[in-house]
């Protein structure tokens, strides 16, 4: 597919990678590095610290990621995982329970998470050497499209395979991981 229809605009493939480059070009080298990476050394942390496989940690705080920041997000996991199950909408907080509850397992984790950028978050902080997945979240939009989104939209599955396969595609000509590509340019596009 080489141009999609969301929000009421037709994006081609070239304008998105090149809305994407031009955010990666003019990204700060100190902040030129794979996010995901340290996601995943903090969910260790906290594994280790409540004694909890790291997989459901992942999960959890995947759960309670939508509309949150980072910060934000650490502390309601880590709030969670003491047993506070406030903070988050009821939905979001009884996947954390589900998760917390379950096998632990990838496929049950990813069964309950259910949502594509969730579920990409946390494949992408659980393997984040993986070059499948992309978290397609607001800000990865907003770069995507060169618009600023201030909250998430519903996307269809063709709508979200697109912008992903943008980064896919773009990451492999700059020789990154799409995660990685996604990540330096949320990164520098928050700044």
């Amino acid at each position: 597919m080489k141009s999609i229809r969301f929000k009421n605009k037709t994006y081609t493939k070239t304008k998105v990678k090149n809305n994407i480059k031009r955010i990666l070009s003019a990204s700060n080298d100190t902040l030129f590095y794979n996010w995901y990476e340290g996601a995943n050394e903090f969910c260790n942390v906290a594994s280790d610290i409540y004694n909890i496989p790291q997989s459901k940690v992942i999960g959890i705080l995947a759960a309670l990621s939508p509309l949150k920041s980072w910060d934000e997000n650490k502390n309601l996991l880590l709030s969670f995982l003491d047993g506070d199950y406030f903070g988050h909408t009821s939905v979001f907080i009884n996947k954390a329970l589900d998760i917390l509850e379950g096998s632990g397992k990838d496929t049950d984790i990813l069964k309950t998470l259910k949502g594509l950028k969730i579920s990409s978050f946390y494949l992408n902080i659980k393997y984040p050497l993986c070059a499948k997945n992309v978290t397609i979240d607001r800000h990865a939009i907003s770069i995507a499209t060169g618009i600023k989104f201030t909250e998430n939209y519903a996307m269809t599955q063709n709508q979200y395979n697109f912008f992903k396969d943008c980064y896919i595609e773009l990451a492999k000509d700059v020789k990154l991981i799409p995660n990685e590509l996604q990540s330096i340019t949320w990164l520098n596009y928050r700044l």
